[in-house]
């Protein structure tokens, strides 16, 4: 399994969402079935603000590996040290050219369960 490039540094690295996994079933006389699997969806956003051309080819180039959504990946958060598995959660990835030489982008990236980590 690849390895998110580790090297390049985001300049904000959020958790932008936290989703419960909850399935509700309602009845049609007004009761409700909850039934959860008790994890937590992690998804991060990540925003490079002052790349390099060649930088920024370092997660272009990373992206096409993956095909997009389509591979899974380790990733180890800025934040808290934590490995996840995730993927690509978006279909197209763009850079903006600014002040010549430096380059700017956004990748966003979801958790995928049932898949452990690689050290």
């Amino acid at each position: 399994m690849a390895t998110f490039p580790s090297s390049l540094k985001p300049q904000e690295e959020y958790v932008e969402n936290i989703e419960c996994q909850v399935a509700v079933t309602r009845y049609p006389n007004g009761t409700e079935q909850r039934i959860t699997n008790g994890d937590l969806l992690y998804s991060f956003t990540l925003k490079y603000e002052m790349l390099k051309g060649s930088q920024l080819d370092t997660l272009w180039n990373f992206f096409i590996a993956r095909g997009g959504k389509f591979e899974s990946f380790n990733y180890t958060s800025v934040r808290n040290g934590q490995a996840y598995v995730v993927r690509f959660d978006m279909t197209s990835m763009s850079r903006t050219l600014f002040e010549n030489t430096l380059e700017k982008t956004g990748l966003t990236l979801i958790e995928v369960k049932g898949e452990t980590p690689e050290a």
